[in-house]
């Protein structure tokens, strides 16, 4: 009967690589859209749990790793158009191309 308690009151082992992987799991993605507030954290667009994605601010490729601190929730056109260009880089062409499409919008006045 003893034995039967101490197999019981074993803890299961923790997985690691669950625990720190914020990619691949689905409940740790949700932890980062919900830090995040489900906005893109390039263009501020609001986004839902359908359509945000999540973007490593440090690349994978350039030895980026899955944690919390390395996840951003992005829109997918901000997400794929920034590839593996540094974050800094993709904030300021984000910027400009707001910048034009507000001065576009602009009525030009007449000096007369």
């Amino acid at each position: 009967m003893k034995q039967a308690q101490a197999e019981q009151q074993v803890p299961k082992p923790v997985d690691e690589t669950r625990e720190v992987d914020f990619y691949n799991i689905a409940e740790n993605r949700l932890k980062v859209f919900e830090r995040d507030g489900y906005k893109c954290k390039y263009c501020a667009k609001q986004l839902t749990r359908f359509s945000a994605t999540l973007d490593h601010i440090q690349p994978v490729s350039k030895g980026g790793t899955n944690t919390m601190d390395n996840l951003v929730t992005a829109c997918l056109h901000c997400n794929s158009s920034r590839g593996s260009r540094p974050v800094m880089d993709a904030i300021k062409k984000n910027n400009a191309e707001q910048t034009a499409a507000s001065d576009a919008n602009k009525p030009v006045s007449n000096f007369l």
